[in-house]
């Protein structure tokens, strides 16, 4: 018997304002400068935009770390007009809009922030210490991403950008984004051993997010210290499909009952004719299923090991050099994958494929066709 999986109708327009973007440049019906200045827009303008993609606006960035890369390595690219708005991505948030900072308990983070504005965060200080309790919250949270990742899971601590201040930076104001994190200025891609700093929104509220508060604000510190760490690794921007289903996988180690993913897993689930790589401002959050079907086949060490091999070669060839070391290889776990996927919704079989998979959407069959091994 084979089965066929088809696209799934019901999300062929897709949610994310980047998707409708790549897909229209794709049909040359706007050209790179303008998909690239209009991705910018959606997260720091989303007013600039032209009123046809305004509508997809109300869903922030899941995060905006590639869109700002991307622009950044080509401003030169825009029209004079775009290019003056975008300057400001290449410098951090000043303290004239930030005025305020905040040292994480564990001493790794300095938050930076506002109490006034559009950018203040939420004011309530119960304790009466004249921080924010939002900060306070900020700070454990960021920290307790930092001891896991780094301490529980075994990834390498991020290089410093400044010796004498040693402290990941982290600035909070008004996004259509979750958040993102920044390479400094001085490193291009391919660079290793990359500083970085991080930027995430300031309070999280919104219809568009697919998960709100605290909960938000968790899964994006846990999503931005592993770009972080990533950053430490290599700064590759024709991987950064792998940096983003990277991310998201962590989001759910660090804080496996807030399950943000979900919201993603039909940008994934809904296209299984597009390849592992797709990197359309959607599939690459979803596609974190693989990672996770990884993990539980192999264990969790399996994506730092891939990881370590990063530096070296690409996602792919790094990969295949994992799977191999384990005694498989790359088409042996993607066909595997194949069959785990299906197994979702009300097909789930969670002691045997994914144990939350009654949670993730079920790929649309389009045909079952049987057939009979000819074993003579």
């Amino acid at each position: 018997m084979v089965i066929l999986f088809g696209l799934g109708f019901q999300q062929v327009q897709g949610k994310s304002l980047r998707m409708r973007l790549f897909q229209d440049f794709k049909d040359a019906k706007i050209s790179y400068a303008q998909k690239l200045a209009y991705q910018g827009y959606w997260v720091f303008a989303p007013e600039k935009l032209p009123e046809r993609y305004r509508g997809f606006s109300r869903v922030p960035a899941k995060c905006a770390t590639s869109i700002v890369q991307e622009l950044r390595e080509n401003l030169h690219k825009l029209s004079e007009t775009d290019r003056a708005f975008f300057r400001f991505i290449f410098l951090r948030p000043s303290p004239g809009m930030l005025p305020d900072s905040y040292d994480s308990p564990k001493g790794y983070f300095k938050i930076h922030y506002t109490t006034s504005g559009i950018n203040s965060v939420p004011a309530d200080d119960f304790n009466g210490n004249s921080i924010p309790d939002w900060i306070e919250e900020t700070g454990k949270i960021f920290d307790h991403c930092y001891e896991f990742e780094i301490d529980t899971l075994g990834y390498e601590k991020p290089p410093v950008d400044n010796p004498n201040d040693p402290q990941i930076d982290v600035y909070m104001y008004n996004l259509n984004a979750y958040g993102f994190t920044t390479p400094d200025s001085q490193f291009v891609d391919g660079d290793r051993q990359v500083a970085s700093y991080i930027e995430i929104d300031n309070n999280f509220k919104g219809s568009g997010f697919a998960t709100h508060g605290l909960d938000a604000l968790k899964v994006t510190a846990a999503h931005e210290m592993f770009h972080v760490i990533q950053l430490g690794y290599i700064l590759r921007s024709t991987d950064f499909y792998f940096y983003e289903m990277s991310s998201v996988w962590m989001e759910d180690q660090v804080y496996n009952t807030i399950n943000d993913y979900y919201a993603n897993l039909p940008d994934f689930f809904n296209y299984p004719d597009l390849p592992l790589t797709t990197y359309n401002g959607a599939y690459e959050y979803g596609a974190a299923v693989w990672l996770r079907f990884l993990s539980l086949r192999h264990g969790r060490s399996i994506v730092r090991q891939i990881w370590q091999n990063m530096p070296d070669y690409n996602s792919l060839n790094a990969m295949q050099r994992v799977f191999v070391q384990e005694g498989s290889d790359f088409s042996t776990e993607f066909a595997t994958f194949g069959i785990w996927n299906y197994f979702t919704g009300q097909r789930a079989d969670t002691t045997k494929y994914y144990r939350e998979g009654s949670h993730f959407p079920e790929i649309y069959v389009s045909q079952v066709v049987p057939f009979e091994l000819d074993t003579a």
